[in-house]
């Protein structure tokens, strides 16, 4: 009767999608997209389905109000759910707010340059089996020697917006160099831009085109 159960991941995974063997460094929706299950005491919300932007960094906000704890909004990035209206609660006195968040950030910095071979994924044994299966490591280089890489530390940094409205569900990120400051964000190596409404598997990188006309 006290108790709030919240389910999520910290990130999504690729599982060769792109031709990336398993790894999770990337702006698309199978890295950066996960499910949150939310359920406790309290919330007038049941069996309920929503699209909305959230992020982990709404998490302590959230908690600190469904716990009745006062707290400085400007001291966090993310927002609560309940004075977002993401969540209802009967016993919630603060104030909603019915226009929550259409855009949010996502960034990542690059940790450092490996291979395909750096993890392992589950493939079901060689008689078949699916349990226990086996642990198998994808191939670090074709045949010249040339190594793949999921990760580089020089070029796959980003800064990604995902922006969801009525209207729009796009995806726009900027990739720069390892120096990440403001200068390499002011010259971006790489754009891209994917309508997910229109190509929901982001397939298709609409920057040079699409982008010209959204601008």
């Amino acid at each position: 009767q006290n108790t709030y159960f919240f389910l999520t991941s910290d990130h999504g995974y690729h599982l060769g999608q792109y031709d990336i063997p398993c790894s999770k460094q990337q702006p698309y929706e199978e890295t950066i997209r996960v499910p949150i299950y939310f359920s406790g005491p309290n919330l007038t919300q049941r069996n309920v389905t929503r699209d909305d932007l959230v992020g982990n960094i709404d998490i302590l906000p959230t908690f600190l109000s469904l716990a009745g704890i006062d707290y400085n909004a400007n001291t966090y990035d993310g927002r609560s759910w309940l004075e977002g209206g993401i969540l209802s609660a009967t016993n919630n006195d603060n104030d909603q707010d019915d226009v929550w968040r259409t855009v949010y950030l996502s960034q990542y910095q690059s940790v450092g340059t490996y291979s395909f071979s750096h993890c392992e994924t589950w493939f079901p044994s060689e008689n078949g089996d699916v349990v226990p299966g086996q642990l198998l490591s994808p191939p670090d280089h074709n045949e010249q020697g040339q190594e793949w890489f999921v990760d580089d530390k020089e070029t796959n940094n980003w800064r990604a917006l995902r922006i969801m409205n009525d209207s729009v569900n796009w995806m726009y990120a900027e990739f720069v160099n390892s120096s990440w400051n403001n200068a390499t964000f002011e010259r971006p190596y790489c754009v891209e831009f994917y309508d997910i409404a229109e190509d929901p598997y982001q397939r298709k990188n609409s920057a040079g085109t699409a982008l010209s006309a959204v601008q």
